[in-house]
């Protein structure tokens, strides 16, 4: 889990895909819906990855592309978000949820045709935590036992690592975790074959051309300033792709790609915010928001990234749930959303939970503070002692540079209540560090999450002692209710039982959600089973061209 900024969530959110070369299909095949082999799909990356090496994958950019090149021992289903076997066949759990051991399949091998064993996740994962070249990924595996002790160099391995033989992992963490199969999917988690690595000169040499285990594999060295080219990998032991290549090729404005995509020689990219009625209208929107089919080809399904507005909890009068209640209500989410995605060239659509569409537990309306009522916002405030906002204190609101048009509809939508709200504009690092120290009233954050589930979400930013929303929120109650869901193996009473704690969270608006940020990317009609996940990462296995 991370917090980030809104110029952060561009590169997140502006994703582009083209394709180029079509193979021959015959119309039966099409109309029987039956996927066609071949073809090269080119995909239009919004900016240079820093990275295709899983150490250093730490944008989406570098995400699409590490994806297509390595599996990690599991992987999220592109529409359900639901964790699936990869390169682990299966897995067990403790009673407790803080030993799991993985399978791995027998036959899964890197592109060059070695084994992916037990040692090279071992390896892998070591190598988030060396020296200087420890990888930003590193704090997803903090759970695990012994990291500290490595990361120190006090120890020569992690501990809680485990290759007990060659397809047999075992990972023991210091808290449950009962959703650690899905954290495990996360790409910066993937394997590297250790034995490319043993020399100064073949790590600079990897960091360029990574041998993967995934179902593409890299046609040539990556220079930084041209494309990336992979072609599907012949040995690949999973589900073969359809398509028998992609070349990822940067084109930073959304205005030029889809100039490119309407003069047809790309079959995703990205389009300008502004257009997007127009592209709707021409090309149909895809009918579950992540999916393009002929006719249904713009995707702008939300991904799971969340901008919040949070409230410091501890200064009055924000420690007053009827004041917090009564602010979330006056604030206009289809305002602030238009507002949002003009400062980010991007669309976004109001928020009314925590968690994201596409991320299971999501429940639309789930925060009943999250929705436009004057009404029942002045009569909070007058509950609260401030009837039409008379004896309330000024309300100082942090922004950034870029966020003024987005604090100043925040600023008019409170005015309607009677609330004075003064903005106070400071650098990020400043907005960030004044945050986390407690020294401010309200500002907006951002949230995206590291994996598809709702412990991410509300662990990460409410259990009380980590703060990780910033609101300085401690509920007990809530606490020992995650705590207790961590440790709740069965999928199905642990998602009833996160879903009671957002409820809880909700009725208490120590945050308020404001926005999903959505996807500007149109498919050509040649592609079908295209599906952008909310993850931000692009099925490449399923999709084929007519």
């Amino acid at each position: 889990m991370r917090r980030t900024r809104c110029t952060l969530f561009l590169l997140l959110c502006s994703l582009s895909i083209a394709t180029l070369a079509a193979p021959v299909a015959s119309a039966s095949h099409a109309a029987r819906g039956t996927p066609v082999a071949g073809g090269t799909l080119v995909y239009q990356l919004s900016s240079q990855p820093p990275g295709i090496d899983p150490l250093f994958a730490s944008d989406s950019q570098a995400y699409i592309v590490t994806d297509a090149l390595f599996d990690g021992l599991t992987s999220w289903d592109a529409q359900s978000s639901t964790v699936m076997p990869a390169v682990a066949s299966s897995w067990s759990a403790n009673a407790k949820a803080t030993v799991w051991t993985f399978n791995l399949r027998a036959d899964a091998k890197f592109s060059n045709g070695k084994a992916v064993t037990a040692q090279d996740f071992k390896f892998a994962w070591e190598r988030l935590f060396k020296g200087a070249s420890k990888g930003w990924a590193s704090y997803m595996l903090s759970n695990v036992k012994g990291t500290n002790e490595f990361a120190a160099g006090k120890a020569k391995h992690i501990s809680g690592v485990v290759a007990q033989n060659a397809t047999t992992l075992v990972v023991k963490l210091t808290t449950p975790l009962a959703d650690f199969p899905s954290l495990v999917a996360n790409p910066n988690l993937a394997p590297v074959p250790r034995g490319l690595l043993t020399t100064a000169k073949k790590i600079g040499q990897f960091r360029n051309a990574p041998v993967g285990d995934g179902p593409f594999m890299l046609a040539k060295p990556w220079n930084r300033h041209s494309t990336i080219s992979l072609v599907a990998n012949p040995d690949y032991w999973g589900t073969k792709p359809n398509v028998a290549g992609i070349t990822f090729k940067v084109i930073a404005k959304p205005a030029t790609a889809y100039a490119q995509f309407q003069a047809g020689t790309l079959d995703i990219a990205n389009f300008p915010a502004a257009s997007l009625a127009a592209a709707e209208a021409a090309y149909g929107t895809s009918a579950d928001g992540f999916t393009a089919e002929p006719t249904q080809q713009v995707i702008v399904g939300p991904s799971a990234t969340l901008d919040y507005w949070v409230f410091n909890t501890t200064k009055a009068p924000l420690d007053d749930v009827l004041v917090r209640r009564a602010f979330s209500l006056a604030l206009d989410r289809t305002k602030l959303s238009a507002a949002l995605g003009t400062a980010n060239s991007t669309t976004a659509v109001p928020a009314t939970d925590m968690l994201s569409p596409g991320v299971p537990g999501y429940v639309a309306g789930q925060w009943p503070f999250a929705t436009l009522d004057l009404t029942q916002a002045a009569a909070l405030l007058a509950q609260a002692g401030f009837p039409g906002g008379v004896g309330l204190p000024q309300i100082s609101c942090l922004y950034t540079a870029d966020e003024l048009g987005l604090v100043t509809e925040f600023k008019t939508d409170l005015a309607a209540i009677g609330v004075t709200v003064k903005l106070v504009k400071v650098s990020w690092p400043h907005l960030l560090q004044r945050v986390f120290s407690g020294n401010f009233m309200t500002s907006r954050l951002g949230w995206r999450d590291d994996y598809p589930v709702a412990d991410n979400v509300l662990y990460g930013l409410f259990y009380g002692p980590s703060n990780g929303s910033g609101s300085f929120y401690n509920n007990p109650t809530v606490n020992a209710a995650l705590l207790a869901a961590r440790r709740t193996l069965d999928d199905t009473a642990r998602l009833t039982a996160y879903q009671s704690i957002d409820a809880t969270v909700a009725a208490d608006v120590p945050v308020t959600p404001v926005a999903y940020y959505g996807r500007d990317v149109v498919c050509s009609a040649r592609l079908h089973d295209a599906v952008l996940s909310p993850m931000d990462l692009f099925d490449f296995t399923r999709v084929w061209i007519q």
